[in-house]
């Protein structure tokens, strides 16, 4: 049983999860997109978590679609999903939310969904 290092949400179901086999599988995953470095330079250790969770996930094919939610241009978590085997017509970056929970709301409207995955 694979334990994961962030924590995963099944909207529609409200549980949380913290390891792949317990997690339902979900046709996207949502995931907001944040910083890869800190200040300091050092890899942002809560990027970390997420990319691994994100790829666990897409490779157990718990999710098949990935939801990037990004007010930026800074595209290192889709580069770095592509990078490590996800396809690019698997990721969806969302530029016209700023907010996570706009995402989620806009999967209903953009996809026809009422479960996703929330990966946080």
């Amino acid at each position: 049983m694979s334990k994961l290092k962030s924590l995963v949400h099944c909207i529609n179901f409200g549980q949380q999860y913290d390891c792949i086999s317990q997690i339902p599988k979900n046709k996207i995953g949502v995931v907001s997109n944040i910083e890869k470095y800190i200040i300091s330079g050092k890899i942002n250790l809560y990027y970390k978590h997420i990319l691994e969770t994100t790829l666990s996930l897409f490779k157990s094919k718990k999710i098949e679609l990935i939801l990037i939610n990004c007010n930026t241009t800074n595209n290192d978590l889709k580069n770095d999903l592509i990078e490590f085997g996800v396809p690019e017509n698997n990721i969806y970056m969302d530029v016209s939310n700023f907010k996570t929970l706009d995402s989620v709301i806009a999967t209903k409207r953009l996809f026809g969904l009422n479960k996703i995955t929330l990966i946080s």
